[in-house]
């Protein structure tokens, strides 16, 4: 019985001290954790493009030269990280047609504050006015005139974390 039992133990010291030597499994590398919110870029991309065109609405204008692009997160939007990306969108707007352009650029902020947008920026430096507009929604509208010829617009969206790639077919 002494036997067996020295038999026992002998075995699951040994099975002990091999499950003890194995190889560890090898860990997944960390993944960043974010806490943006999970946007597809083909939708923020439509947003970006509904406010620029809100504005070419109201001054009856066609926009002209769109450069629309994922960027990365900028700070003032307050929040910085590798993890996210923000679209932004440029358009130029051309005045030549419209008859109070300084007129116009009031109609577009009393337009915003019906939307309760913030109007953080809004100045006059010889002849250039800027104006941002802040959207509830996070998104940035930036105007510029050079008057009396062209408007540049350029609207940020929010920044956004990208869903996860779902499976793919193989």
């Amino acid at each position: 019985m002494k036997t067996l039992s020295r038999a026992v133990l002998l075995a699951a010291a040994v099975s002990l001290g091999l499950a003890g030597c194995s190889a560890p499994e090898k860990a997944e590398p960390a993944r960043p954790v974010s806490n943006l919110e999970v946007r597809a870029e083909s939708d923020a991309t439509a947003e970006v493009q509904r406010h620029a065109d809100d504005i070419a609405d109201i001054i009856e204008t066609p926009l002209e030269k769109p450069q629309v692009r994922p960027i990365s997160c900028r700070p003032e939007a307050g929040k910085t990280t590798e993890l996210g990306y923000s679209v932004q969108g440029v358009y130029q707007l051309g005045l030549e047609r419209v008859s109070d352009p300084v007129g116009t650029l009031e109609v577009i902020k009393m337009f915003w504050k019906e939307l309760d947008y913030q109007v953080p920026i809004d100045k006059t430096v010889g002849s250039r006015r800027t104006m941002r507009a802040l959207t509830p929604d996070g998104y940035t509208v930036d105007l510029q005139t050079n008057f009396p010829k062209a408007l540049r617009v350029t609207v940020y969206s929010a920044c956004f974390s990208r869903p996860a790639p779902g499976p793919s077919s193989s």
